[in-house]
C-alpha cells in the first residue's frame, strides 16, 4: 500500500506541473493571438485608407510598391522569437492562393502562387469567415502552429492573414519546470520499475510456495500444506478427517511397473479433487494413502460419490487397462480429540479395519477399535519396558565353503504368557508411533550387543526405507558405531523397501553416509513391489537379496529361473552380492547352485534360532 501511495502522489505532482505548463502555454498563445488580431486591425484599417480608390486590394498593392513595402513593414512588425512567417494572401478565380504581402525580410514577390500543405484547412478557414489555428510542423524549437485570421468585408473573405508561431516558455520558468517534471518522471519509473519487480518477487514467492505445499506427482496438498492449515488454527468441528488407501497397490507396481503405479496414483488423485467440494480438502499423505479433510455438512454424499467414482474409473496404461478400488476409514467426532494427531490415528485405525474386512468399503472408527488397537500398542510397551523384546537369528550360507555367510535379526515378542509374538501380528500397528522407534532401537542395540559376544560372526539388520528419515533411528546407530568401530566390520543393514518415502534424496544421502562409513547396504525383497531395477539406479546398494516369492517358483516356471538368473548376472556386472531366501528344498537348491548362487538362506538349512554358530551341521546338505 505504501508504495502505490508513493506512485499515486508522483503521478499527482508530475500531472499538476505538466497541467501548469500547459496552462502557461495556452496563456501565451491567447498573448500571441491577441497580438496579432491588434497588428491585424492595423493592417487593415490602413488597407482601407490607402486602397480605398481600388475596387481589389491586390491591385492597389501590385500597382503601388511603396504600399507594398509599407504593407510589408505592417507585417514585419509581428516577426519576433516565437512568430517566424507572416504573410497576407488571398484567392484568385482559380481557387489558388497568391501572396500579397509578406513580413519576412525577404518578401515574396505580390502575386507570387503559394500552395499550402494543408490547403484544406486554409480553405474551410478561408470560406467559413473564421480564425482556426492548425498544427503545421515541428523542429528543434518545438511545435510550430499556422493561425489562419479572414480579413471579412460585406460576409465575404478578401485577404487572409496567415501567421506561423510557436510557444517558448520564458527561459527561468522552462529551466524551472522542466527539471522538477523530469526528476517526478525518473523517480516515477524508478518507484515503478520497484514497484513491478516487487509485484514479480511476490508472484514467485507465492509459486514457490504452492509448490512447496503441493504434492509433485498428484498435485494435490501435501503434509506441508496440511501442517500450514494446523497452524491456521482451523475449526476441526466443521470437518470429519477419512483415510483413504488404493487396495492392492503394491501388486500395480509389482506387474505394471512403477510408471503405471504412478499415473494410477495421478488419474485417481484427479478424480478425488473434482469429487469433492471447494471447501473439502484433499491431502497425498504418503504412497498410496490420502487423507481428506470433509465438511461435516456434506461429508456422507461425498464419500459415496468418491466410492462410486473410484469404482468407475477406467485407467490406461500402456494400452491396458486397470481398475482400481479403494478403502476408506472415517472419523467422524473430531470435537473429542484435544490433539490433530489423535484424530488421524483413529481414522487410520478405521482404515486398518477396513482393510481386514475386505477391502473396497467405508469403514468408521469405533470405540471397540480403539481398544483392539491400544491393546497392541499397550502389548509392544510392556514388552519394552520388562524387557521382553529378543531377536530370532536366521542364517545365511555360503554354499562354496559350507560355513555361515552372516545371520538376520529378526526381532520377536515374549508374551507374558510364554507365546511368541511375530512381527506380521504388531509392526503394522505400530509404524509412525514412538513405540515403532523405540522398538528399532532396541532391537539396533541388541543385535550390537550380540555382535560383541560373538565374535567373527556377521549379523545384519532390517530398516524399512522410510527409517533413514528417522533421525532419532539413525542417529542412535551412529552413535552405536562410533562407540564400538568393530562394528563396522560385522554389521550390515538390509533395506525392506515396503513403502514409498516422503523424502527420497534424504534417504540416499543418509545411506551414503552409512556406506562411506564402512556398513554395507543389501536391498531386501528384491523384485517385488517397490523394490526392482529401478531403485537400483537412485540407491548403491552392495547386496541384492531376491524375493522369496520368486524363489519358491523356481521348480515350477522355467521363467522364474530365468529372472534370477539375469539378477545374478547383473550383480556380477556390479560387484554386488546376491542372497536368494526362501530355500525350502534340496531341489531348489540344486537349481540355484546350478545358476550360479553362492548365497542362500531357508528352512532348508535351518529356521531362525536364537544360538548362532560360525560352522554348519555337516548333514545339511545330505
Amino acid at each position: 500500500m505504501g508504495i502505490l501511495c508513493i506512485i499515486s502522489l508522483i503521478s499527482y505532482l508530475y500531472i499538476l506541473f505538466s497541467e501548469k505548463e500547459n496552462e502557461i502555454k495556452d496563456k501565451m498563445i491567447s498573448y500571441q493571438i491577441n497580438a496579432i488580431q491588434l497588428q491585424k486591425l492595423k493592417i487593415e484599417n490602413w488597407l482601407n485608407k490607402s486602397c480605398r480608390e481600388f475596387k481589389k486590394i491586390e491591385t492597389c498593392i501590385l500597382k503601388n510598391p511603396d504600399k507594398s513595402d509599407n504593407l510589408n513593414g505592417l507585417l514585419s512588425i509581428l516577426i519576433n522569437q516565437d512568430i517566424r512567417y507572416v504573410f497576407l494572401v488571398f484567392q484568385d478565380s482559380r481557387g489558388r492562393y497568391r501572396f500579397i504581402g509578406d513580413g519576412a525580410s525577404e518578401p515574396a514577390k505580390v502575386m507570387q502562387k503559394i500552395d499550402p500543405d494543408n490547403k484544406q484547412s486554409w480553405d474551410e478557414s478561408y470560406f467559413s469567415l473564421k480564425d482556426r489555428i492548425i498544427s503545421s510542423y515541428a523542429n528543434s524549437d518545438g511545435l510550430w502552429r499556422t493561425y489562419l485570421s479572414p480579413f471579412v468585408r460585406k460576409n465575404k473573405t478578401r485577404l487572409m492573414l496567415v501567421t506561423d508561431f510557436s510557444i517558448s516558455l520564458n527561459d527561468k520558468i522552462q529551466n524551472t519546470i522542466t527539471p522538477i517534471k523530469n526528476i517526478l518522471f525518473y523517480i516515477l519509473g524508478i518507484t515503478v520499475s520497484i514497484f513491478i519487480i516487487g509485484i514479480i518477487q511476490m508472484l514467485m514467492y507465492f509459486y514457490a510456495k504452492k509448490e512447496s505445499y503441493t504434492d509433485e506427482l498428484t498435485k494435490l496438498w501435501n503434509r506441508n500444506y496440511l501442517r500450514k492449515l494446523l497452524d491456521d488454527k482451523i475449526s476441526y468441528n466443521q470437518y470429519i478427517i477419512a483415510m483413504a488407501d488404493i487396495d492392492f497397490f503394491k501388486k500395480i507396481n509389482d506387474q505394471y511397473g512403477h510408471d503405471a503405479g504412478d499415473i494410477v496414483l495421478k488419474d485417481i488423485a484427479k478424480m478425488f479433487r473434482h469429487t469433492v467440494n471447494r471447501d473439502d480438502f484433499v491431502f497425498r499423505y504418503g504412497g498410496e494413502e490420502f487423507l481428506f479433510l470433509l465438511q461435516k455438512k456434506s461429508y456422507q454424499q461425498i464419500l459415496d460419490a468418491l466410492m462410486l467414482a473410484t469404482q468407475q474409473l477406467t485407467i490406461r496404461v500402456t494400452n491396458q487397462t486397470i481398475k482400481v478400488t479403494i478403502s476408506v476409514g472415517v472419523n467422524k467426532d473430531l470435537h473429542r480429540y484435544k490433539h490433530f494427531a489423535d484424530m488421524i490415528k483413529s481414522a487410520d485405525i478405521a482404515l486398518y479395519n477396513a482393510k481386514i474386512s475386505g477391502r473396497n468399503q467405508i469403514t468408521y472408527y469405533s470405540d471397540s477399535m480403539d481398544e483392539k488397537s491400544s491393546s497392541n500398542f499397550q502389548i509392544v510397551q510392556a514388552a519394552l519396558d520388562e524387557d521382553r523384546i529378543f531377536c530370532e537369528y536366521h542364517k545365511i550360507v555360503d554354499t562354496i565353503s559350507n560355513q555361515v555367510f552372516k545371520y538376520e535379526a529378526l526381532v520377536r515378542i515374549r508374551g507374558s504368557d510364554g507365546t511368541i509374538l511375530y512381527p506380521n501380528s504388531f509392526i503394522e500397528v505400530i509404524k509412525n508411533t514412538n513405540i515403532y522407534t523405540d522398538l528399532t532401537k532396541r532391537v539396533i542395540d541388541i543385535v550390537c550387543h550380540k555382535i560383541l559376544t560373538c565374535p567373527g560372526l556377521h549379523f545384519s539388520i532390517n530398516l524399512g526405507l522410510q527409517d533413514f528419515n528417522n533421525t532419532e533411528i539413525i542417529n542412535f546407530l551412529l552413535n552405536a558405531i562410533e562407540k564400538n568401530s568393530q562394528l563396522l566390520d560385522l554389521m550390515s543393514i538390509e533395506v525392506l523397501e515396503n513403502d514409498k518415502v516422503d523424502n527420497e534424496k534424504r534417504c540416499i544421502e543418509v545411506i551414503q553416509l552409512l556406506q562411506d562409513k564402512g556398513l554395507k547396504i543389501a536391498i531386501d525383497d528384491f523384485g517385488s513391489g517397490y523394490a526392482n531395477f529401478s531403485t537400483l539406479l537412485s540407491y548403491q546398494f552392495d547386496i541384492i537379496k531376491i524375493d522369496g516369492a520368486i524363489i519358491q517358483k523356481v521348480t515350477e516356471y522355467d521363467k522364474a529361473i530365468k529372472i534370477v538368473e539375469s539378477i545374478v548376472n547383473f550383480a556380477k556386472l556390479h560387484n554386488m552380492i546376491v542372497i536368494c531366501e526362501f530355500v525350502s528344498s534340496k531341489e531348489i537348491y540344486d537349481i540355484l547352485k546350478s545358476i550360479g548362487v553362492i548365497y542362500m538362506q531357508g528352512f532348508y538349512f535351518s529356521k531362525p534360532s536364537t544360538e548362532c554358530i560360525a560352522h554348519l551341521d555337516p548333514d545339511t546338505f545330505n
